[in-house]
């Protein structure tokens, strides 16, 4: 396979990867949206939501409990809202850079090799399948430089070796 070949075919990889992190950004920011008008209604109403009454010894406990419940609710409601824009932020990043190497891995007695995608961060397909773009660098994280030659690296780990 030719050069130009091979830029080609990993320009359409870095297109379809780009149009994929689009959509993810797409989601997320409705997702924010979402939690975050939550979050503030919830936060405006939270008294309304609460029974207060301390009448009774067994009303004290119940306006405890249902304090804690609201607070709960609103805890998560805000956890949600804050790892939501921390995923948005990362899909934000990686739509500049999907992904910075990649690393073929080709066992023995196989004859096809194993393309792996280095980045900041994983990004799974609609099925949670991790789509092979941007595994990241923790993928292999026993594997140790080896051998260095004028322009490839291989890489040794459990019988499989690769050549970037």
């Amino acid at each position: 396979m030719s050069t130009e070949q091979q830029w080609s075919e990993e320009q359409q990889r870095v297109n379809m990867v780009t149009n994929q992190i689009e959509r993810k950004i797409t989601t997320l920011e409705d997702e924010v949206g979402s939690f975050r008008d939550e979050v503030v209604g919830m936060r405006k109403d939270f008294w309304d939501e609460v029974t207060m009454n301390f009448s009774e010894a067994d009303d004290v406990g119940e306006t405890s409990t249902s304090m804690r419940q609201q607070s709960q609710v609103l805890s998560d409601r805000e956890r949600s809202h804050l790892n939501t824009a921390a995923a948005l932020d990362k899909m934000k990043r990686l739509h500049h850079s999907p992904y910075f190497g990649r690393i073929d891995f080709k066992e023995d007695g196989y004859p096809n090799a194993e393309r792996i995608y280095l980045g900041i961060a994983s990004l799974l397909d609609e099925k949670r399948n991790p789509f092979s773009s941007t595994t990241g660098v923790h993928r292999y994280p026993t594997s140790i430089m080896t051998e260095h030659r004028a322009r490839s690296h291989i890489v040794h780990q459990a019988g499989r070796s690769a050549v970037i």
